[in-house]
């Protein structure tokens, strides 16, 4: 089973920091029996810390992504909104099924 935890709070979000240090060391306590993988999810250009030593894997995921512009991102839109076309799927959703 895999797990991921995103880290989007503040750099000072104390309470935070220890909720997640807590679950990532519980979670990596049962990984080995359980075949657990932690994951730990965050945005682009956090430095490292504790918590990053704590999960199995470390992915920067940008926030959000750049909205395409011109007469070919408005057809798109177009056909999105009227179920012609599938939504694009989301930056997680494409990290996670690669």
């Amino acid at each position: 089973m895999r797990v991921a935890v995103a880290d989007l709070g503040k750099a000072g979000w104390t309470a935070g920091e220890h909720y997640l240090r807590n679950l990532l060391t519980a979670l990596g306590a049962v990984a080995s029996q359980e075949g657990v993988q932690t994951l730990l999810l965050r945005p682009p250009g956090r430095g490292g810390d504790s918590l990053a030593g704590l999960a199995e894997e470390v992915w920067e995921l940008p926030l959000a992504e750049p909205a395409p512009t011109g007469a070919a991102a408005r057809l798109r839109a177009a056909l999105v909104a009227r179920r012609l076309l599938p939504p694009p799927p989301s930056p997680l959703g494409r990290r996670l099924r690669a």
